[in-house]
């Protein structure tokens, strides 16, 4: 086998580990939401939805961009290695220190009051963040998504356990945040195991500025970008309430759950692979519009079938008590599938070397959507979130011109691949909510009749309108499950 067709044997496989591992994820956490949304207020998701920020915040920031350049470079030597060991768990101990001390006065910023506690007990997470970085892009940079999709299964497993045991003995946003600190600590020591690789007594900033000086611009990017994707929660708790935010979050959780961790699956794996083909910019335009094709094919039934089946799924999932994030989801969702090609984007800059434009852009994006929010605020939780959607699909484009610039990549090219699995998405969606007009009828019958029509519908449009590289995309998946 040539080593082309084994990096996209390799990938694939990468895709199948992780994407089954993101499927359960999914499913423990619909089932774990679905529990706790009938035991807590809409304000306890508020405030984890604000740790939630922090914490993510934290992860962009943890590594100060060592994870990318070890990811990007062509060989890392031990020492290397160790030293940004220790520079990222230096660095997360730090970040724990400071988030516990000034907690008070980041309650304050936020415009929540019952923060304080919650937010310092979820701090050992920024320590964990620099304790698992390395291990883990080590276990990228070799395409070991088997080892990653298991930290991911065990972790998520275990935060479910420790979050519905907490909330049934009482345990209220106290809950949610042990959740997410039993998922980083397994997940963390399962990765260490996973990666084979134990930290030399070794530190060097002669060693270590190689990698900043590589993943430093791409990292302030990367914290840009996030700000830009999550500030809706601190805009959110202060000009509207903490409530609003908690089902802004809840939404989010359902849109995110089989969405949004789709993507990081494949960001995730397509950062090595575009690196090792950044200086073939024919191989790397192909398997670009080939991954967007895929990502489509894949999220346009996840998405448009969310926004269809909103009403039921939530009084089904959650209960009736969370009627408000009915029209969220269906915003949140198309937002979520336009995005998709900004995540692929930000894979092939880095990749590419074009970390500065991809902080100048985050920069800029962040700034254009922050006053868009702000300006929106006034008008509701909805608006806001319509307001995110349209400024996505007036900043994708562009970013993906510059992308395409990249590779040698036409924008008309992409435009093909894309347009059609999301016109087979329109047409499932369009014919579930004709579906679901039944009179008379429970909300369990109307959920499982939205699905089950969803199913057959889909594949019915692709092969009408998406044949040729809906059958290509089946028969790659089809001949690398053979080669595994």
């Amino acid at each position: 086998m040539s080593q082309p067709q084994a990096l996209k044997s390799t990938a694939i496989r990468g895709v199948g580990w992780l994407t089954g591992a993101k499927i359960l994820r999914s499913v423990s956490a619909l089932v774990t939401l679905s529990i706790m949304s009938r035991f807590l207020p809409p304000e306890a998701f508020g405030l984890a939805g604000l740790i939630i920020f922090m914490t993510g915040l934290a992860q962009t920031f943890g590594d100060f961009g060592t994870r990318l350049a070890i990811i990007r470079k062509d060989t890392v030597n031990e020492f290397e290695s160790s030293s940004a060991f220790w520079f990222n768990l230096g660095l997360g101990i730090a970040l724990t220190s400071l988030c516990y001390v000034f907690a008070p006065q980041i309650s304050i910023a936020f415009g929540a009051p019952g923060l304080t506690e919650p937010l310092r007990w979820a701090t050992p997470i920024f320590a964990l963040v620099g304790l698992q970085s390395t291990s883990a892009c080590l276990l990228e940079r070799a395409l070991k998504f088997r080892a990653l999709a298991m930290s991911e299964i065990l972790g998520t497993v275990a935060g479910a356990v420790v979050a519905v045991g907490l909330v049934l003995l009482g345990y209220g946003v106290g809950a949610l945040v042990a959740q997410m600190a039993a998922i980083s600590a397994v997940s963390t020591g399962v990765l260490i195991l996973e990666a084979r690789w134990r930290p030399k007594f070794y530190f060097s900033l002669d060693a270590l500025a190689p990698l900043l000086h590589i993943g430093v611009w791409a990292s302030l990017g990367a914290m840009v970008t996030y700000l830009g994707a999550n500030l809706e929660r601190p805009i959110l708790a202060g000009l509207l309430s903490v409530t609003a935010l908690g089902y802004f979050t809840m939404g989010q959780q359902i849109v995110g759950t089989p969405v949004r961790t789709i993507v990081q699956v494949v960001q995730k794996m397509m950062m090595p692979v575009f690196s090792k083909m950044k200086d073939d910019n024919d191989r790397a335009s192909r398997a670009y519009v080939d991954t967007a094709h895929a990502l489509f094919f894949v999220m346009s039934p996840i998405c448009f079938g969310l926004l269809a089946i909103a009403e039921p799924m939530v009084r089904v999932v959650l209960g009736p008590n969370w009627d408000p994030i009915v029209p969220v989801i269906g915003g949140l969702s198309l937002w979520a599938l336009v995005s998709v090609l900004s995540d692929l984007n930000v894979s092939v800059i880095v990749a590419k070397g074009h970390v500065r434009f991809q902080f100048w852009w985050s920069i800029f994006s962040m700034a254009l959507t922050t006053l868009a929010i702000i300006f929106a605020a006034r008008f509701g939780l909805v608006a806001v979130v319509l307001t995110r959607l349209g400024m996505s699909m007036i900043l994708v484009p562009i970013f993906t011109i510059y992308t395409g610039r990249t590779i040698d990549l036409n924008l008309w090219k992409v435009i093909s691949a894309v347009c059609r699995p999301a016109l087979c998405g329109a047409v499932m969606a369009a014919g579930v909510i004709g579906v679901l007009q039944i009179p008379d009828s429970s909300e369990v019958l109307r959920l499982i009749l939205g699905i089950g029509s969803g199913l057959i519908i889909y594949p019915l449009a692709a092969l009408i309108i998406d044949r040729r590289r809906s059958m290509s995309l089946l028969s790659a998946l089809k001949n690398a499950r053979r080669r595994s």
